[in-house]
């Protein structure tokens, strides 16, 4: 029964150690900066990417083409969405499929798909959290219609 009592003092010190430098490691400033970088990146990657899709889908010079791919950028976006808070946010090819589903335009999606699931993918190795990281690239292709679509 002593060493059980030890065991369970020693157990209990060590989660409160090792608890303490997790938290000392998040409040780091340069963990904060890596990781707002990283969520900086897919923004950028999936803003980019989706005002690049509508320029190239416009240029066929249909007269409604900006409000096509704008819309399918707001449904890749919605579709990004529905994987925050499950597994499939830290899966590239989850968050790939779900752009492609999104979109309802196949060139629009094929466009975009891959720089955003290797953004979000480049995020979440660069600490950023897998949901953060899904949700900053929904928002930059929500951005990106927004830009387009006018």
């Amino acid at each position: 029964m002593k060493h059980l009592k030890f065991i369970l003092v020693v157990a209990a010190l060590t989660l409160t150690t090792a608890c303490s430098t997790l938290e000392s490691w998040q409040a780091n400033p340069k963990v904060q900066t890596a990781e707002q970088i990283a969520l900086q990146v897919v923004e950028s990657s999936a803003l980019n990417a989706g005002i690049a899709a509508i320029d190239q889908y416009t240029s066929s010079g249909t007269l409604d083409g900006r409000a096509i791919a704008a819309g399918a950028l707001n449904g890749a976006a919605a579709q990004l969405r529905t994987i925050e808070a499950t597994p499939n946010a830290s899966s590239q090819t989850a968050v790939a499929s779900a752009v492609n589903a999104g979109t309802g335009v196949p060139q629009v999606g094929q466009a975009i798909a891959p720089t955003v699931s290797s953004a979000v993918q480049t995020a979440i190795q660069h600490g950023a959290a897998p949901d953060a990281a899904v949700e900053t690239a929904a928002a930059a292709l929500d951005q990106a219609a927004a830009k387009g679509g006018n």
